[in-house]
């Protein structure tokens, strides 16, 4: 069902891909309740956009574990697209796409953190027990705790992101 809504998308035949990805969605494949949500975000072709479901779909497929739904839904919920705006809920969502891997979503959370934004350190928390030792080359020209730099250098090390690089860039 979601290969047939892809193919149908790839083909342009929008309508189709809706009602491929509806009944993938309804069977319980996140992937298919991600692209529905995206389909129902970007609008394309003859679908019209309905932000509001899109959010529910990404919902449920971030509830499955699928990272590019719960970094899509954090963003929603930081324009208030189709959600209303909350900066609690968009990093709340932002970590559980980055628990599930998603790259941008570790990269974004650690700089959040490392800014020390509005729920940041409180949602990307980590503890002690997650925190990497770090050397003096890490902590070196960052005045933050070493709690706080536990947790950035988690998210970094989770994403993959170059440890070094990633922290001369938001000191």
């Amino acid at each position: 069902m979601q290969e047939l809504g892809s193919i149908h998308h790839v083909r342009m035949e929008y309508a189709r891909a809706v009602q491929w990805w509806t009944k993938g969605a309804k069977a319980g494949l996140p992937g298919a309740m991600f692209w529905l949500g995206w389909l129902l975000t970007t609008g394309e072709g003859e679908v019209v956009p309905d932000y509001p479901a899109a959010a529910d779909w990404y919902r449920r497929a971030a509830d499955a574990g699928q990272g590019d739904a719960a970094n899509n839904l954090a963003v929603m919920y930081q324009v208030g697209r189709g959600v209303t705006r909350s900066k609690r809920r968009a990093l709340q969502w932002m970590r559980t796409a980055a628990e599930n891997g998603h790259a941008n979503a570790c990269l974004q959370l650690a700089i959040y953190v490392y800014l020390d934004l509005p729920h940041a350190r409180e949602i990307g928390y980590v503890g002690e027990a997650a925190g990497a030792a770090m050397s003096a080359r890490v902590m070196e020209g960052h005045d933050i705790s070493p709690d706080v730099l536990t947790g950035v250098v988690h998210w970094l090390q989770k994403g993959g992101h170059n440890l070094i690089y990633e922290l001369r860039q938001v000191s």
